[in-house]
């Protein structure tokens, strides 16, 4: 029987990556999805897959950080799906590379909206119906950078330490209603192509792809780097009845690079 029979997940910020991966395995496992981004064209894109495949799909572009908008989309997902049992929130922004002391207070602002603000709104909407229901799985997407320094983007490290301490904090306001937040701490994901972000680094670095990944392959006991399909996996676990008693963790998914 596949894992996510008769589910609903909203997968909130559907890129190329990760949340594509998410959105296709969930729907794989028999779930209803609902994408939402604000690019409706890679939204459609994703549907189209998951369809081909004789899933459900609903495509419903967003602006995350607009929370009326964001009430909206929720809305649209329950009276369109008839339930909310998942929520991924997978949407952030990483700010670039740049020293503390010469960012400022936009780009601040920036990052905080994409990486915590978004993530935050969808949750307080779609909690609201799990309460109802009294079910219901949150699962956020978290960064190595909330566990460990990132010189350079202290902005993008506070969002994603922030969101780490969400989870556990909204586990307990929560629990109680048989609804489980967990984030996933990623670190180290290679993407084909290159995500914008690494790209990004690398450039800034001075140094090719091959040689940004290099870092993350000495670093990992494993040697290998996370792939887009890891997280899905492990998104697909805490979705599922099969983890009813995980709530309230950060959870490494890091090849190794970081075991505390």
């Amino acid at each position: 029987m596949s894992r996510l029979a008769g589910k609903v997940a909203i997968v909130a910020g559907v890129g190329p990556g990760i949340g594509r991966s998410v959105a296709l395995t969930f729907a794989r496992e028999g779930a209803a999805v609902a994408l939402v981004s604000r690019t409706p064209g890679r939204l459609e894109a994703v549907a189209s897959e998951i369809t081909a495949g004789n899933g459900k799909a609903l495509v419903v572009p967003v602006d995350l950080t607009d929370e009326v908008n964001v009430e909206a989309m929720v809305c649209e997902v329950k009276s369109t799906l008839g339930r909310i049992d998942v929520l991924m929130n997978n949407g952030s922004v990483t700010g670039g590379l740049i020293q503390f002391v010469d960012s400022g207070a936009e780009l601040w602002r920036e990052v905080m909206e994409g990486a915590l603000v978004s993530v935050t709104n969808a949750t307080r909407s779609v909690a609201r119906v799990m309460i109802e229901q009294r079910s219901g799985s949150i699962i956020n997407t978290s960064s190595l950078a909330s566990k460990e320094r990132f010189e350079g983007r202290a902005h993008y490290a506070a969002a994603k330490a922030a969101l780490n301490n969400l989870s556990h904090t909204l586990s307990w306001e929560l629990g109680g209603y048989g609804i489980r937040v967990n984030a996933i701490v990623v670190g180290g994901v290679k993407t084909d192509p290159p995500a914008a972000g690494a790209v990004e680094r690398a450039n800034q670095l001075r140094v090719t792809i091959e040689e940004l990944n290099q870092v993350w392959y000495d670093r990992s006991p494993l040697k290998r780097m996370v792939r887009p399909q890891d997280v899905a996996d492990l998104a697909l676990f805490l979705a599922s009845d099969e983890s009813t008693a995980i709530t309230g963790q950060a959870i490494n998914l890091t090849a190794g690079v970081i075991q505390h």
